[in-house]
């Protein structure tokens, strides 16, 4: 699936160039996932935001010891893409450049249990983070500094990402044979 990026004057989203067929089913399909696990079951959207230096946005909880990830949950009738940029944009008013989903895993977030969809983010203007009321402070972090904060549930989907950037840096490199 493409990356989408969005018109930052006009808060549009830009498709690349594609065929109908597949614009009609890259849309459903997201509205789909939303619908899939019914009206009973909230889901939710996490955002790992990353810088161009490599290191991840995560913000202090004002309700918990907690350090936590962009997101929450997808309204009705929203869709799990909306959700996410709505949610970044009113937690850090930030402008989501680009943005991939990753997963979904069912995590305890409080007291309730639900599926927790996980995106890769990319946003314009990094440095100028505006916290809403529902975090006190933010930092920006590199894998070796993940001790220093209380992640709690996302230490262990932090580390997983911070696992596959190391893999492709490793991919990456140009290894010379013994001559």
């Amino acid at each position: 699936e493409p990356d989408k990026s969005w018109d930052s004057e006009t808060g549009e989203e830009i498709y690349p160039e594609e065929e109908d067929d597949e614009e009609d089913d890259e849309e459903s399909q997201s509205v789909d996932i939303h619908k899939s696990f019914g009206e009973d079951i909230k889901l939710s959207v996490k955002a790992i935001i990353t810088d161009s230096t490599g290191r991840v946005l995560i913000m202090a909880d004002a309700y918990s010891d907690y350090w936590d990830l962009s997101g929450g949950h997808v309204g009705d009738g929203e869709t799990t893409d909306d959700a996410l940029i709505r949610e970044i944009k009113e937690e850090t008013n930030l402008d989501v450049h680009l943005y991939e989903e990753l997963f979904v895993r069912e995590m305890t977030l409080g007291e309730e249990t639900k599926p927790v969809m996980f995106y890769s983010v990319s946003v314009y203007n990094p440095e100028e983070i505006e916290l809403s009321e529902e975090h006190t402070k933010y930092a920006w972090i590199f894998p070796n500094q993940m001790d220093n904060y209380n992640l709690g549930v996302f230490r262990v989907i932090l580390d997983y990402m911070f696992s596959l950037d190391k893999e492709e840096q490793e991919d990456d490199k140009i290894s010379v044979g013994d001559k």
